[in-house]
């Protein structure tokens, strides 16, 4: 078996024998078909490449969350006034996913993410102007589904790689 039929099957390849399949998880794979989930998570990032956080309505649950590494929680407006923010801060922005798992109702996914910081940059409380630098940075996002759409985003990145890219060591 091969890593994507493994990553497609979401138990590498290890049946759930005796589990009921009737689970809400089953019923969200059986919507979306093998690979559904990381298609979904590939059209969000393709959405936020051509700067239309508008249409990430549609991709986020109404009770969807998103957590820091910090573990701050933003609701569903919170996380699509980060993404405009980033849009603004870093307009040149681009989002890769250099590779995904699926499970059954989760997907994880490697991402990197490049940009110039050429608008200001706002954390919430603090706008750091802009300082002309690029920057390139890996992360990881552990992607929750439900019903069809994000539910739960954990997201995983070095703030402090960031930051010392961007000259604010």
């Amino acid at each position: 078996m091969t890593d994507m039929e493994r990553s497609q099957e979401g138990s590498w390849g290890l049946a759930d024998k005796g589990t009921p399949a009737d689970t809400a998880a089953r019923r969200e794979r059986a919507r979306s078909g093998p690979g559904g989930l990381t298609a979904r998570v590939l059209r969000a990032v393709a959405l936020l490449n051509e700067g239309r956080s508008d249409a990430l309505l549609d991709v986020y649950h109404p009770e969807a969350r998103l957590v820091t590494p910090s573990d701050v929680v933003l609701d569903r407006e919170a996380i699509l006034e980060l993404h405009a923010a980033m849009r603004l801060a870093f307009p040149d922005l681009v989002w890769e996913v250099a590779g995904c798992v699926e499970g059954e109702d989760t997907v994880v996914a490697e991402l990197r993410f490049t940009g110039t910081h050429t608008g200001p940059l706002v954390n919430g409380v603090t706008a750091f102007a802009p300082t002309g630098s690029r920057v390139a940075l890996r992360g990881c996002e552990i992607v929750r589904f439900r019903d069809g759409r994000v539910a739960e985003v954990r997201s995983y990145f070095d703030a402090l790689a960031l930051c010392g890219q961007l000259g604010m060591d």
